[in-house]
């Protein structure tokens, strides 16, 4: 933890740099039982339950990587069927819509090919 403090002309300054001291050089079995509790309320108050250890996390991580292998295929062939249109019958009336403006673009060049033709002769 970093205590501050300031100074008369405003400016910040650290105090101490301190950290939790877990009782060093003194290997005595009463001291490593006093500092069990308290170790155990740290763990409790940031949410550390028995349930969670490195084993359970490292089975974890290599069940997530076992799933992203099984379901990388699927999600490439999902990611290919986006090209596709939402609707195929929305799809299927834009090309008819297509056929009929082609039809009438023919016709025109028919008609003004005819009336060219007519105003030739």
């Amino acid at each position: 933890m970093i205590s501050l403090s300031t100074s008369d002309d405003g400016v910040v300054q650290p105090l101490s740099l301190a950290r939790p001291q877990l009782n060093k050089g003194s290997s005595s079995e009463g001291s490593t039982t006093s500092t069990v509790p308290a170790t155990k309320a740290i763990l409790n108050r940031v949410g550390y339950t028995l349930e969670i250890s490195h084993g359970v996390l490292v089975e974890m991580a290599e069940h997530r990587k076992e799933l992203e292998k099984k379901t990388k295929p699927i999600l490439d062939t999902l990611r290919s069927y986006q090209d596709l249109p939402p609707d195929k019958a929305l799809a299927a009336l834009a090309i008819e819509d297509k056929k009929r403006q082609y039809a009438a673009a023919e016709k025109y060049l028919e008609d003004v090919l005819q009336s060219a033709l007519s105003t030739t002769e």
